[in-house]
């Protein structure tokens, strides 16, 4: 037996601690943001009786949604700079949540500015093909009709649910 072997036998003997497979994840390691190439923006809009979505093309095209009376919810998956920043101004929303959105890798959190309430979160996935688990930043912005979603990839979107339950009536 070699003297690796035994030692490991020794500090190890009913082999318990040993794991199956490694999961590579390495917290020391900053992830860097992808630059998404588009930005796709769906927005939902719903009161008690119906729910309308619709696919837009430009984050332009979602400043009309602001002055309607239904609530609604603008998902924006892939996170591209301008149009960002371009929807946190028109929306009112301060500086410091829109940086919290761009900047990915941070810790969950919550605040409160200017009557919005602002949710950063980290939805964990599995990765089968590299085996490890991997992390994306959701950002989340509440207002008093309006909610606004940000994603980094559209890909691993997990709304689906919350989707399907506003299309029942009288579930919101």
């Amino acid at each position: 037996m070699a003297a690796k072997d035994y030692l490991e036998l020794i500090l190890n003997p009913f082999d318990i601690l040993r794991t199956k497979k490694v999961l590579h994840v390495n917290p020391t390691v900053m992830p860097e943001r992808k630059i998404a190439a588009d930005t796709e923006i769906m927005v939902y809009e719903y009161d008690m009786e119906s729910m309308e979505s619709y696919s837009l093309k430009s984050v332009e095209d979602c400043y009309s949604f602001l002055r309607t009376e239904s609530k609604t919810w603008i998902n924006v998956d892939g996170l591209r700079k301008d149009d960002v920043e371009k929807l946190c101004t028109h929306f009112g929303i301060h500086q410091l949540i829109t940086e919290d959105i761009l900047s990915i890798g941070q810790r969950p959190k919550t605040d409160e500015i200017n009557g919005l309430v602002f949710c950063l979160l980290s939805m964990l996935y599995f990765n089968e093909e590299q085996s490890s688990v991997e992390t994306e930043q959701v950002s989340i912005i509440l207002g008093r009709n309006f909610v606004i979603s940000f994603q980094e990839d559209a890909s691993r979107d997990v709304f689906d649910p919350v989707r399907e339950k506003l299309k029942i009536f009288g579930s919101k």
